[in-house]
């Protein structure tokens, strides 16, 4: 039984290093890829991101306003709008300082703008949501573009 349990204990210690060493290379490899992006693309999806990050504000606002007054249709554009702002500032503080993980927030980035701008859309006469969709469009496609060159 002693020797059951010793042997679990020493798999288990096998199967924690094996996780650790590849998290190891994993990241090694993302750090690797980093290194070979060019700065205008950090910068040009850091700055897609901050505008994007301020339409999705705005529209949040008038989205919530309009829900408030009794338009529950734009509720889901409300919350949808309140994630994205959040993952886009978080994206464009990443590609800031050219982390290393800059293309794995884009990636999440890009499907929330592109989620958002799905939403945004549904209201193209309401300007908050138009300048919203239209900033949502150009940040996921400069994710893409950091995702990409990241590769």
């Amino acid at each position: 039984m002693k020797s059951i349990v010793s042997l679990r204990k020493i798999l288990m210690n096998v199967c924690k290093l094996g996780v650790v060493v590849g998290l190891v290379l994993v990241q090694s490899q993302i750090a690797a890829n980093a290194q070979k992006v060019d700065s205008t693309v950090y910068r040009t999806c850091a700055a897609a991101c901050r505008a994007c990050e301020k339409a999705c504000t705005e529209c949040n606002a008038h989205c919530t306003a309009m829900a408030k007054n009794g338009d529950k249709s734009h509720l889901n554009s409300a919350k949808i709008s309140a994630d994205c702002k959040v993952i886009c500032s978080a994206a464009a503080t990443v590609c800031e300082h050219k982390g290393p993980l800059s293309s794995v927030i884009c990636d999440a980035c890009e499907k929330a703008c592109t989620a958002c701008a799905k939403a945004c859309g549904k209201s193209p006469d309401m300007a908050p949501m138009a300048a919203c969709k239209k900033a949502c469009d150009k940040c996921a496609d400069a994710c893409k573009q950091m995702i990409t060159a990241a590769k």
